[in-house]
């Protein structure tokens, strides 16, 4: 008899390891990222990555639905059947930004699914870490207005990132310097002010790669396990991130005295966002219905949501 009770406590253990197994690596996620001049979409099913992939600035609106399209398509699936959408939440560019968080809200608000969003800064990282086989990554995207994107990351025990310190916008004579190890620097940021960050970085990060973009693969690595790590969120919650909180007017030459500042009051970024919501509204429409039969009340609540 206790041979055969331990016979069942070990068959419910192996049937028991066995579904969560199969619970892991069965998950469907889709993720894209509009965060860059890149434009991309991936599916990450049974733990298999497939991607759409194009540095196309000013295009993310024109692209980024079709791509989706073509990935549900070659893998044989449904939006409906996604588990869980994640997405380049920011820093970047600003568009770009709301154009991600505008589709992937539309998206989940029509499948009820729910979102991770994950940092450009951090995808970048990721990717390079899986590239180069580094472990402690300098992660910059130019800013524009003289400033940069910055993010110092290490790789983490459950294969993920590590954020050191904080994500910034700062001038590139300002970014935060870890105390030892090798480095590589990765992004924009690192061509655009390519001699102030050599400097400042000499002895450290002997290896820069300009030519990286976030990447929706590595979203999509970095979303499976966001996921499984409780950080989903629902669709109204998954915010973009842009770090520079005044992007219409935080210029350097800008003065509170200064006629051009008179010219360019800080509620116009709110106009902004504004205008470009009602066209993400109508470009999302245009496709999302046709593409994925998507709930036309719930892509308009998506956009109504979106915080300024």
């Amino acid at each position: 008899p206790a041979a055969s009770f331990a016979g069942r406590l070990i068959f419910i253990f192996v049937f028991f390891v066995s579904f969560v197994v199969r619970y892991k690596t069965a998950m469907k996620l889709l993720a894209i990222d509009t965060s860059t001049e890149a434009c991309s979409a991936a599916l990450s099913i049974n733990g298999e990555i497939s991607e759409r992939y194009e540095i196309a600035p000013r295009k993310h609106a024109e692209l980024i639905l079709p791509m989706i399209d073509v990935l549900l398509a070659d893998a044989g699936c449904t939006l409906a059947q996604m588990d869980v959408i994640a997405f380049g939440r920011g820093p970047g560019a600003f568009t770009g930004i709301r154009i991600g968080t505008g589709v992937v809200q539309g998206l989940a608000f029509s499948i009820e699914r729910p979102v991770v969003p994950v940092s450009s800064l951090a995808a970048m990282a990721y990717g390079a870490m899986s590239t180069f086989n580094a472990d402690n990554v300098l992660a910059g995207i130019d800013a524009r207005m003289g400033e940069i994107y910055w993010g110092v990351y290490q790789r983490s025990a459950d294969g993920g990132v590590k954020l050191l310190g904080e994500e910034t916008v700062c001038k590139p004579d300002e970014t935060f310097i870890p105390e030892s190890g090798s480095w590589i620097g990765v992004g924009t940021g690192w061509q655009t002010y390519a001699d102030e960050l050599s400097a400042r970085y000499l002895g450290l990060a002997n290896e820069q790669h300009a030519e990286i973009f976030p990447r929706a693969r590595d979203i999509a690595a970095l979303g499976v396990i966001g996921y499984e790590a409780g950080l989903a969120v629902s669709a109204d919650e998954a915010q973009p991130v842009y770090l520079r909180n005044n992007v219409a007017v935080k210029k350097a030459r800008y003065t509170a005295s200064s006629p051009l500042y008179q010219r360019a009051p800080k509620k116009r970024a709110y106009r902004i966002e504004g205008d470009l919501a009602t066209m993400q509204c109508n470009v999302i429409l245009s496709f999302v219905v046709p593409y994925f039969s998507c709930d036309v009340r719930a892509l308009h609540q998506s956009f109504s949501s979106i915080s300024p």
